[in-house]
């Protein structure tokens, strides 16, 4: 058994984030430059017969027209110093629900 954290990136030219976890808690691998859905399955071994819990973190729905979260500007302000900041969804892509709230 593994457990596989994803954390999709907005668009495939930026890099998704996956970690792969074993089932006595080490972390087996983790990359924030992973870019295809391939490249995802692959780094994360979802090719093969090993159970695996897999978490994914991919919000569809921004429910601002800033296209920013509270949390994310939080983060930024914290970690933008370092370049390390979260990357915010980017409002001009259609595949994304604009709303306010």
């Amino acid at each position: 058994m593994r457990f596989v954290g994803i954390d999709l990136a907005w668009a495939e030219p930026h890099g998704s984030g996956v970690a792969v976890i074993d089932e006595e808690g080490m972390v087996r691998r983790a990359s924030g430059n992973i870019f295809t859905s391939e490249e995802i399955c692959t780094f994360g071994y979802l090719d093969g017969d090993e159970d695996a819990v897999i978490a994914i973190d991919a919000s569809l729905i921004v429910k601002n027209s800033q296209a920013q979260r509270p949390v994310e500007r939080q983060l930024t302000s914290i970690f933008g110093p370092y370049d390390a900041g979260p990357i915010p969804p980017i409002p001009v892509m259609q595949r994304f629900v604009l709303m306010d709230v």
